[in-house]
């Protein structure tokens, strides 16, 4: 199961995106409160603020799990 996405170009330069990950293992989500399960310190917009990297031809590495 892949910990991450990565999002190959032709520029050389590498954006990460550490805060974008929002998925929660099951073990972890079994024991959180409804609310915390939401996700609700997220970054949801992240991945949108850096848009513009995939114009420029950077590669972008894209975590799964929330942080």
């Amino acid at each position: 199961m892949e910990t991450y996405r990565l999002h190959r170009c032709t520029a050389p330069l590498l954006v990460s995106l550490p805060h974008d990950g929002s998925e929660l293992p099951g073990h972890i989500a079994a024991r959180l409160t409804d609310g915390a399960r939401r996700g609700p310190d997220t970054d949801w917009h992240v991945s949108r603020l850096y848009d513009f990297a995939r114009e420029l031809g950077a590669s972008i590495l894209v975590p799964r799990w929330s942080r």
